[in-house]
């Protein structure tokens, strides 16, 4: 099925869901029919975002770390809602949602009841759409994976480095390891190293105060739809 023709099945899904669906994803042949985030996940992606906007504010590249915007690719046919997005102010002056070309980063919090989403999904599409950097902040381990210079493989487009990272205090423990500095290969890469290479930030906004090791277990349901029907899933 076409992608315009899997957006106006998803715009029409979304004018009969229930109150609690707040957003759709589209990825390949699939309509995701997001439910409201529960409250210790938006806790955790709120500390991330401001710590985040603070440092692209000092860095005064004209970046802000948003959450709550589509990113949209009609020609990969995929659109998806981010937990926090890095990209210009601008980028929010027109249209429904973002284009991949204004985005520098993507950032994910992962889900207890859904991790393939995010492990599995998420890191198929977004080096697809093209986006420079993918972080991905996991509050069940304490640990952090930045992924990041899309290229292409016989399989597909993928992201070519792996930094795995950890932060915060993960199942009572306590650790302090430092990732691994981020390259800059590119314009929109520039702000970065500073921002997703900082562990201390990611730790104080992890640490304060500490609900990340519990926080996914509460989550509650996301129910995916495509073209064959509805399933329920546990949501990211």
């Amino acid at each position: 099925m076409d992608y315009a023709r899997m957006r106006a099945i998803a715009e029409e899904l979304m004018a009969h869901a229930p109150e609690d669906v707040w957003a759709t994803e589209i990825s390949g042949d699939e309509i995701i029919m997001m439910m409201s985030p529960a409250n210790l996940h938006e806790l955790i992606v709120y500390r991330l975002a401001k710590h985040v906007d603070r440092q692209l504010e000092r860095s005064g590249t004209g970046l802000i770390a948003h959450g709550g915007a589509d990113i949209e690719d009609p020609e990969s046919g995929i659109k998806r809602r981010p937990d926090v997005m890095i990209f210009p102010e601008s980028a929010l002056e027109s249209g429904e949602a973002v284009h991949p070309r204004e985005v520098t980063a993507v950032v994910e919090v992962v889900s207890k009841s859904n991790p393939e989403n995010d492990y599995e999904g998420k890191m198929r599409d977004y080096p697809i759409m093209g986006v420079p950097f993918y972080l991905i902040i996991d509050p069940r381990t304490g640990t952090g994976l930045v992924l990041s210079a899309p290229h292409q493989t016989p399989e597909g487009r993928r992201y070519s480095t792996r930094r795995e990272f950890t932060f915060g205090r993960p199942s009572g423990s306590v650790s302090t390891k430092s990732p691994p500095p981020i390259s800059q290969p590119t314009d929109r890469q520039r702000s970065l190293p500073g921002i997703l290479g900082a562990h201390g930030t990611l730790r104080r906004c992890a640490a304060e105060p500490d609900p990340l090791a519990d926080a996914v277990a509460r989550l509650a349901l996301v129910r995916r739809c495509d073209s064959r029907g509805v399933r329920p899933l546990h949501r990211a």
